[in-house]
């Protein structure tokens, strides 16, 4: 499985957004906060945070009770986003998957081989363009690769902030 992190998260829009993560293994830490079992973490207007050990959950993973797959849920005013990292087809990749609150597919951004040594690097950003996943670093695969999922992420950033704001 490739590892895909969220390194910073920025909020330069009006809207609270509050972020609910419950991988069993890797907890989002904020200043000196650690983050588990899907506490809530709180993007205010004019957030910009760095983070740690905050990974967008594995498909197969189960959360600590096993209860559920684990899962990235994004929440805004009016609606929920949810994310994680698998496979998508027979590419042998993994990908950002994300759906909305009636399981509509809106994200499958290629984030590349699977394996362990493969990862990414994200930016969180909320900003007039929408929720935008901002490609910081990978090891795995090259950065034609990453410039063309960039490409991607942006062009889907209105789509997925118009899930989450009226």
């Amino acid at each position: 499985m490739s590892l895909v992190w969220i390194v910073k998260i920025f909020n330069f829009r009006h809207e609270t957004f509050t972020l609910q993560q419950n991988d069993p293994n890797y907890f989002p830490i904020i200043g000196n906060q650690e983050y588990r079992d899907g506490k809530p973490i709180h993007v205010g207007p004019g957030y910009e945070q760095d983070t740690s050990q905050f990974v967008i959950p594995w498909t197969g993973a189960r959360n600590k009770s096993g209860s559920q797959t684990a899962r990235l849920d994004v929440h805004g005013p009016h609606g929920v986003l949810s994310f994680n990292v698998g496979p998508k087809g027979a590419t042998g990749n993994d990908f950002l998957l994300g759906w909305d609150q009636t399981q509509n597919e809106l994200v499958g951004a290629d984030m590349g081989p699977r394996g362990p040594q493969y990862s990414v690097s994200l930016h969180l950003v909320f900003n007039e363009k929408g929720m935008l996943w901002q490609v910081v670093d990978s090891l795995g695969f090259t950065w034609s690769d990453a410039s063309q999922v960039a490409t991607h992420l942006e062009n889907i950033a209105g789509t997925l902030i118009g899930a989450l704001v009226k």
